[in-house]
């Protein structure tokens, strides 16, 4: 079954908004740009596992 963009989005916000419970936005996207950077850094930076 399909999922429509605009449920995703929607499904995705309240999550975020649950996650987040009764802190501040701008002190959560510290947080949410953290485990985005690390995330990128490890899939950026992964030792070679064929050597």
């Amino acid at each position: 079954m399909a999922i429509k963009k605009s449920e995703l989005y929607s499904t995705l916000w309240r999550s975020c908004d649950e996650l987040r419970g009764g802190m501040d936005a701008s002190q959560y996207k510290n947080y949410v740009l953290a485990l985005l950077f690390f995330y990128i850094f490890s899939l950026t930076f992964r030792p070679d596992k064929t050597k």
